[in-house]
Order: structure tokens, then sequence, then C-alpha cells
């Protein structure tokens, strides 16, 4: 599992979706991605339209970012990501 701190890519599918809105119009949206040994939570702030992304997304997903400890899970907040086409080879 890797160190808060650190930065790292990760592989894997959906597993959830979750939006949250707060007290002065704040947005929280959680994608909490698997890849059948472990999950971690991809999160975004202020950014409602990634929701919409990620809902039914049903390709694999590569991210990257930097973890932080978010109780439970591994968190990276604001990663960059990408979609993978089935023919995408992530060692290209």
């Amino acid at each position: 599992m890797a160190q808060p701190g650190t930065a790292i890519t990760v592989r894997g599918r959906v597993r959830s979706v979750e939006s949250k809105t707060f007290r002065g119009g704040k947005s929280m949206v959680q994608v909490r991605l698997t890849d059948g040994t472990g999950e971690i939570v991809l999160s975004w702030f202020n950014q409602p339209w990634i929701k919409r992304q990620f809902e039914h997304a049903t390709e694999e997903i590569v991210a990257f970012g930097t973890v932080k400890d978010g109780g439970r899970f591994r968190e990276i907040s604001n990663p960059e990501f990408e979609f993978l086409d089935e023919d995408d080879d992530p060692d290209e």
C-alpha cells in the first residue's frame, strides 16, 4: 500500500461515485476505484461535472496523484485521470 505523500499511478474500475454539497455551495465528488486487490478514493472539490464522467464508466481508469491518508482508505485529491479503451496498454 502506498504511503501518504507518495506520487502514484493507479489503474482500476469504478466501484462507486458519490457527490456531496456543503454549506456555502462547495461540493466534493468521490470516486472509489478498485483493482481487485484494494481500493483507493479519488476526490475532487468544486468540480461537480466530474461526477457525470464517472457515473456510467465501464472501462478501466488510470489516475495519477499524491496519496494522502483518508482514514479507512487511501485517497488522491484532484488526480489527473484517463479512461482506457480496451486496446490501451498502460505500459506504452
